[in-house]
């Protein structure tokens, strides 16, 4: 039986709304799957036992990642004050335990609030960043117990803040603003260290990356558990609650796909309205062209575009066609030797019916 092959470009953002349980490769595993495309990547990972807005980048949009990736993210989290767990989150293990009277409620709140705004803390042991070579998490699996040093976090806005009395503890629900690499498992220690009482991340549901939102990602993922690796490492099976077989979670999958443009944290311009002549040619040759460039004939940007791009470093993306090709460009605003346009990423999209890069076929990913 023929693939059939979506006219659609090997180019764009999926928003996909994660379920419990898989990680988030095991969703890039499953777009791979049944879209046959193999360039896919997620731009901030989502631990197993979290859900929400999961962005993934498709084909040459995958170098857009590094874009995607430094926004701004927007959680729905719950914190238990009086319960403490080895991986600081609702998966592990109970460590500590204490009881919290109810007269604790102002005192947790009042900590709860204080998080708000720059910190300096460690992540959580149970992560995935390396210690001379080796997964954190892997070391502290084996009771190695691995010392991570503080890092940059932040708490860019808190709003919602409710604490609901449990039996002989408290949870805090809040939706948090944070910085990229802001761990809220570390926030859940945090807030455990300054009521004094042993503390972990309940519950996690990630509503915004930057411009995109959960209310518009492709939901209905069902995510089951398939027998344990040698590791002892669950394994996930997931499918699309309305269509269960590969073709229909392509097609599921292509009527999800974005364009960049409305994905981006920087304004994006269609280059026929924005630039002249041979402007766009030059900047997907490696070119620099002067900022007065971007004055041609044709919508005026808006005033929140323009104060974007007016400051050393603003970035924005152009798009169009270049002879029969469609070019993306990502160009960083330069001062010197005078106001120019520099292009740092160019993307050619590629049709997937020209692509060579199709996965095989291949049964779904265990």
């Amino acid at each position: 039986m023929a693939r059939p092959r979506p006219s659609l470009a090997d180019f764009g953002v999926l928003l996909v709304d994660k379920p419990a349980g898989p990680t988030s490769h095991d969703v890039v595993d499953w777009v791979r799957w049944c879209t046959r495309i193999r360039s896919v990547g997620h731009c901030g990972t989502l631990d197993p036992a979290a859900t929400g807005l999961l962005v993934l980048c498709l084909g040459s949009a995958t170098r857009l990642a590094v874009d995607l990736t430094g926004v701004d993210k927007t959680y729905r989290a719950r914190f238990r004050v009086g319960v403490a767990t080895d991986t600081a989150d609702g998966a592990g293990s109970v460590t500590r335990t204490a009881r919290v009277p109810s007269s604790a409620s102002p005192a947790v709140m009042t900590a709860t609030t204080g998080l708000r705004g720059a910190l300096s803390l460690p992540p959580p042991a149970y992560s995935a960043l390396r210690v001379q070579g080796v997964r954190s998490h892997t070391l502290a699996r084996r009771g190695e117990g691995p010392r991570l040093d503080p890092r940059p976090m932040a708490v860019r806005a808190m709003s919602n803040p409710r604490v609901c009395e449990g039996e002989g503890w408290l949870d805090v629900e809040v939706e948090l603003t944070v910085s990229k690499g802001t761990y809220i498992r570390s926030l859940a220690e945090e807030l455990g260290r300054r009521t004094g009482f042993p503390c972990h991340l309940r519950a996690l549901r990630r509503t915004r990356c930057g411009p995109t939102a959960v209310d518009d990602a492709l939901a209905g993922l069902l995510a089951s558990p398939l027998p344990p690796r040698a590791n002892g490492a669950p394994r996930w099976r997931i499918r699309a609650e309305s269509s269960p077989d590969r073709e229909t979670c392509a097609q599921l999958v292509f009527s999800h796909l974005r364009a960049p443009d409305e994905c981006l944290p920087y304004p994006v311009f269609v280059a026929e309205q924005r630039l002249r002549g041979d402007a766009l040619e030059r900047l997907s040759q490696g070119q620099r062209i002067p900022i007065a460039c971007d004055l041609a004939a044709g919508p005026s940007p808006s005033k929140t575009d323009s104060d974007a791009a007016a400051h050393p470093g603003a970035r924005v993306g152009f798009r169009g066609i270049v002879g029969d090709q469609s070019v993306f460009v990502v160009a960083e605003r330069v001062e010197e030797p005078s106001p120019a346009w520099a292009p740092t990423r160019v993307l050619r999209p590629r049709s997937r019916l020209d692509s060579e890069a199709q996965a095989p076929d291949a049964p779904p990913p265990r």
